[in-house]
C-alpha cells in the first residue's frame, strides 16, 4: 500500500513539472535570433613597395637596391630581410649568408652562430645609430655615441640637437630637463615658449628618409 502510494506521489511530482521541448543549451542559442556581428579589424596598412624597400634598407643597413632586389624577388620576406641586414651590420657577414642560415634555423640560433650576441651586438647597433645620426641629420658620430651610450633613443637625441640649434639650451641641458611623461611640443612651450606649429617647423627641417607614414613596416 505505502509502495502504491509513493509510485503517485512521484508521477504527481514529475506531471506538475514544466515541459523541456529542447535541452537548456538550445534554448540559450535562440531560433531566429541574430547572431552577434563579429568585431571587424582594422584594415591592414599598404606594404611598401619594392623602391621603398630598397630605400629603407640602404639608409639603414647600407643594403645595395639591387640586392634588396634579387631577394625579394626571389621571395624573402622583407621582416626577415631587415632583419638580416642588421645582423649583417653587427656581425660582417652577408645579408645572403644570413638568410641561408635561416633556412634550417631559428632567428636567436642565427644570432649566435655569426654571433649578433652579448656586448658585440650592443655596441655594433649604438655605432649604426650613431653613424645615421651622422648620415641623415649632419649630428657628429662621437655626440651622437655620447648620448646613445647614456640610453638616450635616437630621436631623443635628434631633437636635442634640433633644438639646442634654435635656442641656448646646450644638449645637455635639454636632455637631462626633458622628463618622459611631458612631450616635446609641451617642453618647448615652457622652456623656449613656441608653440606646436614651430617645433614642427624646426624638427621637418631634418626628415628621417626610411620614415614612412602610412605605411606597413
Amino acid at each position: 500500500m505505502k509502495k502504491t502510494i509513493l509510485t503517485a506521489m512521484v508521477a504527481a511530482l514529475l506531471f506538475s513539472m514544466p515541459y523541456m521541448a529542447e535541452p537548456i543549451y538550445a534554448q540559450e542559442q535562440g531560433q531566429g535570433e541574430p547572431k552577434q556581428e563579429q568585431q571587424q579589424r582594422p584594415p591592414r596598412r599598404p606594404k611598401m613597395t619594392l623602391p621603398e624597400m630598397q630605400l629603407v634598407l640602404s639608409q639603414k643597413y647600407f643594403v645595395p637596391p639591387e640586392t634588396t632586389k634579387a631577394l625579394i624577388e626571389k621571395g624573402v620576406d622583407f621582416q626577415d630581410l631587415n632583419r638580416a641586414a642588421l645582423y649583417s651590420y653587427i656581425s660582417g657577414k652577408s645579408v645572403e649568408e644570413i638568410l641561408a642560415l635561416k633556412v634550417n634555423e631559428p632567428w636567436q640560433r642565427v644570432e649566435y652562430i655569426i654571433g649578433a650576441v652579448g656586448q658585440k651586438a650592443y655596441d655594433k647597433k649604438l655605432e649604426l645609430s650613431a653613424v645615421n645620426l651622422e648620415r641623415w641629420w649632419k649630428i657628429p658620430k662621437k655626440v651622437g655615441l655620447h648620448y646613445l651610450k647614456q640610453g638616450y633613443p635616437m630621436h631623443y637625441v635628434k631633437v636635442a640637437w634640433v633644438l639646442s640649434k634654435h635656442s641656448d639650451w646646450s644638449m645637455d641641458a635639454i636632455l637631462k630637463d626633458k622628463k618622459y611623461p611631458e612631450n616635446w611640443k609641451a617642453w618647448c612651450q615652457r622652456n623656449l615658449g613656441i608653440d606646436g606649429a614651430t617645433y614642427d617647423q624646426w624638427i621637418g627641417e631634418y626628415p628621417n628618409p626610411t620614415y614612412l607614414p602610412g605605411k606597413f613596416f
